[in-house]
């Protein structure tokens, strides 16, 4: 189909790959200004491309485990070096509306929300802003690296001949990243080389997307990790919100179910509350 863009047989194009974007237009028709690129703003709430841990398992339930984790991700490098840096990391799960994290300490109705469950979410929530590690440096990488050493000791592991160990069953830390796409290795083969710094074991499993998606709930421990190539978000408590946060979400096939106490009075009280006034819906295309 691009190349017959490029043949001036269609008269648009919505481009979806950075690379592409990046290297596929140097031809005549560009250069003689037949065809404009342009980067069209996203108005709405933003997709995104995530790792998905598997809170089923008892090792991703300790939050210096996931933190650790997510340490050990370079995605400065690999928006350099493979997305030509054209990838933007959120900061929320709702980016670009109203619904958005906001870049300060909770106040006003969120504030009462939360006070209201100070039981179920971590204290930091009330004083601290999260932000994602930054790599600008090899020497940002290593810092990072180090905290995560400190948050993985503090849960309880060690580093026993070079293999990141649990002081208290002697178990190896192992995981497992379950794609639906070859392609997405060329982000994860960094990664596990990061990982393998700390000491973790980390692999690879490919599987059909309808392998990850059957009718029958798969055990608890049927995957570690999971790439998933886009996430959306709804900018207002539905069903699609609710039932991945319900009690029972721990028992559905889907892979991104939190069964978070927290999470299900937060969207209930939310839910209750007048929905928002919407903006008129346009629809918008940008490379990715």
């Amino acid at each position: 189909a691009f190349q017959s863009f490029k043949a001036g047989h269609l008269d648009y194009w919505q481009e979806t790959s950075a690379k592409g974007w990046a290297t596929a237009y140097d031809f005549p028709a560009v250069r003689d200004g037949e065809i404009k690129r342009q980067e069209v703003k996203i108005e709405r709430t933003q997709p995104m491309q995530a790792f998905v841990l598997n809170l089923r398992r008892p090792l991703f339930q300790d939050r210096r485990v996931r933190q650790a984790l997510n340490l050990a991700f370079d995605f400065e490098t690999a928006n350099k070096n493979l997305f030509y840096g054209q990838y933007e990391r959120v900061g929320s799960y709702f980016q670009n509306s109203e619904l958005a994290a906001p870049h300060e300490p909770p106040k006003g109705c969120e504030l009462e929300i939360l006070n209201d469950m100070k039981d179920s979410v971590p204290a930091e929530v009330f004083t601290k802003i999260h932000k994602n590690p930054v790599n600008k440096t090899n020497a940002d990488m290593r810092n990072n690296l180090r905290k995560a050493v400190m948050l993985l000791k503090d849960a309880g592991w060690q580093v026993t001949n070079g293999v990141l160990t649990n002081v208290k069953t002697g178990q190896p830390m192992t995981v497992e990243f379950l794609l639906v796409s070859s392609l997405f290795e060329r982000i994860v083969q960094p990664y596990l080389r990061n990982l393998k710094r700390l000491g973790i074991n980390g692999t690879i499993r490919l599987s059909a997307p309808g392998l990850t998606a059957s009718s029958k709930p798969p055990p608890a421990a049927s995957f570690h990790m999971s790439a998933c190539p886009t996430i959306g978000a709804r900018t207002w408590p539905s069903t699609r919100a609710s039932g991945t946060t319900t009690k029972s979400a721990s028992n559905i096939t889907a892979t991104r179910q939190w069964p978070s106490k927290a999470s299900r009075r937060d969207i209930s009280t939310i839910g209750r509350r007048p929905a928002p006034k919407a903006g008129r819906p346009r629809t918008t295309s940008q490379p990715c």
